[in-house]
């Protein structure tokens, strides 16, 4: 029985891309991430002030959630698409580590190095 959103098991040839009605483009520089057993989430959203004392202004515009097979396919496609683009246009600075979050310092600290 198929159901929608759960396609027949079958070796996809190709997809055909289609936007519904409500399809809209979100800028985004910030991301927080969430994950349970089964899935990710990302709440994206963009950075749009900074206070006198560091505190940011996060305006979430949209959560992406998907599963964690799915989440570790994008993420090699992902990482896939940004060793094409340096190997086009050069190497993606990072920002100074001292204005990141020290959990993203440790994370960053862990990249093999190029």
């Amino acid at each position: 029985m198929e159901t929608h959103g759960s396609p027949t098991p079958v070796k996809l040839a190709q997809l055909q891309n289609v936007k519904t009605s409500d399809f809209k483009v979100v800028y985004c520089n910030n991301v927080a991430f969430m994950n349970s057993f089964f899935d990710l989430a990302m709440t994206m959203g963009e950075i749009v002030n900074v206070d006198d004392q560091g505190v940011g202004t996060v305006e979430q515009s949209v959560r992406v959630v998907m599963s964690m097979p799915h989440a570790k396919v994008f993420m090699m496609v992902l990482l896939q698409q940004i060793q094409q683009y340096e190997q086009r246009f050069g190497l993606v600075p990072l920002p100074p580590m001292e204005n990141l979050p020290a959990e993203m310092q440790e994370i960053i600290k862990q990249e093999p190095s190029k």
